[in-house]
C-alpha cells in the first residue's frame, strides 16, 4: 500500500496511458458546453459501455429486471435532462448502501432574458443574464458560440427546437481607455466598469428578418422559429466561448472543467470496474453554480427517486438506513494554488497542480457557513480504501486566506444531511470561473483512479458514536 506524493509518480508506476485520457476527455468537454448537454454525451458514453437506461414501463411488465442481468449496468435521467445517474450493481443489495461519486454538470455562463431579441443600431444583439460566479470581464471581445433551444409552433403545437449560432459581445473601452475613464471615474471595482447589464451578444443580423431566417437555417427540427417564440418563456440559450479545449504541455487549458472533469471523471470510474462489493453510482446534477436551488438541482428528490426505483427492482425496502450506510465522494473540483495571486491563497492548505485529486475537508467561506465538514475519522476511513490502490491524492482545506475569499460551498452540503457520509474529492483547477481554466493532465487520472477506489472498496462503513 502506498500513496504516492505526486500524481506523475503514481501514473508512471501504473503504466496507464495519458494521452488516450486526455484526448477522451477534451472531445468529452468540447461536446458537453451546456448541462443538458453533458447529459447526452454522458448517456452516450454508458450506453457505449453496456449500460441500459431505466424505463419505468418495463419496470411494470418484468421486463426491465431480465435487461439489467444481460447489461452493464443501468442509468437514470430525471425529467429535465439536466441530472443523470450511473449504477453498477454490486454483490451486496442496495439495502447495505452505496458508493457515489457525485459532480454537477452546469457552469457559470450567460443565459437568456425572456425578450432576448434586441434591435440595435448596428443589428440584433442577444440580451442576456449572468448564471452563476461571473467576471464580466472575460466574455467581451471573443468569439462566442449561443447554444439554444426553442419550442416553436407547429401545425398547432410545440415542437422543441436546437439551434447554435456565434456571436461576441463588443468591449467598449477598446481603444478608446481614457474616455472610458472619464466617464467612470472613480470605478474602483470590475463591476462599475464592466457591467452585466451590458453583455448583448452582437450577432452579425442587422435586422430581424435575417436573423430568423439563420436562426431557421441551423435549427435541428421541422417547426419554425418566429420572433414571438424566441422572445418568449419557450425559448432557452447558453453563451459559452467558442474556442475547443487545448493541451498546453502538461496542462488541460478550456472552458468548463468546473465540473465537468470531475463528471468524466466518474463515469470513467463506473465504466472501469466489475462486479464491486456495493453498489457504485456516478451521479450528475445542475444547478450547483446558484446553489443547488430548484428542480434539476442536488437539494431535489432525483438521488431519492433512483434509490426508491433501485429498491423496487432489488425487492428491498427503501429506509434511511440505506443513506446512512452510503459513502460520496463529492466529485467537485478544488481551488489550485496559484503563484501570480499568493496574497489571497493560503498555500499551505490549498490543492496543488501534480498533487492527485484533492480531498476537501472544509470548504465554503469563512466560518463555513454553507460548507461541508469533514470529520477526521471519516477522512481516515477514506484514506484506507484510498491508499490500497496506490495513487496520489491530497489533503487540503478553504484556499483562500481568512477573510478574503471562499465559496457557497458544493452539493456535498445537501447529501451530508441525507446522512450520507460525504466529502468533497476532486480536481485542482487553476481559474475555476474563468473562461481559460485549466488542470493538469495527471491529476485527472489520478481523480479516476480516486473513484475507482470508492467504487471497489470492500471496508464497511462504520457509524462512530
Amino acid at each position: 500500500m502506498v500513496k504516492y506524493s505526486n500524481s506523475d509518480k503514481a501514473l508512471k508506476t501504473s503504466g496507464r496511458n495519458l494521452s488516450s485520457l486526455v484526448n477522451e476527455y477534451k472531445a468529452y468537454l468540447d461536446e458537453a458546453r451546456t448541462p443538458s448537454q453533458a447529459i447526452r454525451v454522458s448517456s452516450e458514453m454508458l450506453e457505449s459501455e453496456g449500460f441500459i437506461k431505466y424505463d419505468q414501463a418495463k419496470e411494470q411488465d418484468g421486463s426491465l429486471s431480465q435487461e439489467i442481468k444481460n447489461a452493464k449496468g443501468i442509468y437514470f435521467i430525471d425529467r429535465n435532462n439536466v441530472n443523470i445517474a450511473a449504477l453498477r450493481f454490486g454483490k451486496n443489495k442496495i439495502e447495505e448502501g452505496l458508493n457515489i461519486a457525485g459532480a454537477h454538470v452546469d457552469f457559470c455562463t450567460l443565459t437568456n432574458k425572456v425578450n432576448s431579441m434586441l434591435k440595435k443600431s448596428d443589428g440584433i444583439y442577444l440580451d442576456t443574464r449572468p448564471y452563476g460566479g461571473f467576471y464580466a470581464h472575460q466574455w467581451m471581445d471573443r468569439p462566442l458560440l449561443v447554444i439554444g433551444e426553442t419550442l416553436a409552433r407547429s401545425k398547432g403545437q410545440r415542437q422543441l427546437v436546437k439551434w447554435e449560432m456565434e456571436g461576441h459581445i463588443p468591449e467598449a473601452t477598446i481603444h478608446n481607455p481614457m474616455g472610458y475613464r472619464q466617464t467612470i471615474p472613480v470605478a474602483k471595482a470590475y463591476s462599475e466598469v464592466f457591467k452585466l447589464e451590458d453583455l448583448d451578444v452582437f450577432t452579425g443580423y442587422k435586422d430581424e428578418a435575417s436573423f430568423l431566417q439563420a436562426l431557421n437555417s441551423v435549427r435541428a427540427g421541422n417547426a419554425k422559429i418566429m420572433k414571438s417564440d424566441f422572445n418568449s418563456g419557450f425559448t432557452q440559450f447558453h453563451v459559452v466561448p467558442a474556442e475547443p479545449t487545448q493541451v498546453l504541455g502538461d496542462y488541460i487549458v478550456g472552458y468548463g472543467h468546473d465540473d465537468r472533469s470531475c463528471m468524466f471523471a466518474a463515469l470513467k470510474a463506473i465504466c472501469g470496474i466489475s462486479n464491486p462489493e456495493y453498489a457504485s453510482m456516478a451521479l450528475g446534477v445542475a444547478r450547483e453554480e446558484i446553489g443547488s436551488t430548484s428542480v434539476g438541482s442536488a437539494n431535489d428528490v432525483f438521488l431519492q427517486n433512483v434509490i426508491a426505483a433501485l429498491c423496487r427492482i432489488e425487492g428491498c425496502e427503501d429506509s434511511q438506513e440505506i443513506f446512512n450506510k452510503s459513502i460520496m465522494l463529492s466529485a467537485d473540483v478544488d481551488i489550485a494554488f496559484n503563484p501570480q495571486n499568493q496574497a489571497v491563497n493560503d498555500k499551505n492548505n490549498c490543492s496543488k497542480f501534480g498533487g492527485g485529486a484533492a480531498i476537501v475537508i472544509a470548504n465554503g467561506s469563512d466560518g463555513n457557513p454553507t460548507g461541508n465538514i469533514v470529520m477526521p475519522m471519516d477522512l481516515y476511513f477514506i484514506e484506507r480504501f484510498l491508499n490500497k490502490k496506490n495513487l496520489a491524492y491530497q489533503v487540503a482545506a478553504l484556499p483562500s486566506k481568512v477573510g478574503i475569499g471562499g465559496g457557497g460551498g458544493t452539493i456535498a452540503k445537501y447529501y451530508s444531511e441525507m446522512g450520507i457520509l460525504t466529502a468533497d474529492v476532486g480536481i485542482p483547477v487553476g481559474g475555476m470561473h474563468g473562461t481559460l481554466s485549466r488542470i493538469y493532465a495527471a491529476d485527472l487520472d489520478s481523480t479516476v483512479q480516486a473513484f475507482k477506489a470508492l467504487f471497489e472498496r470492500d471496508e464497511e462503513r462504520v457509524i462512530w458514536g
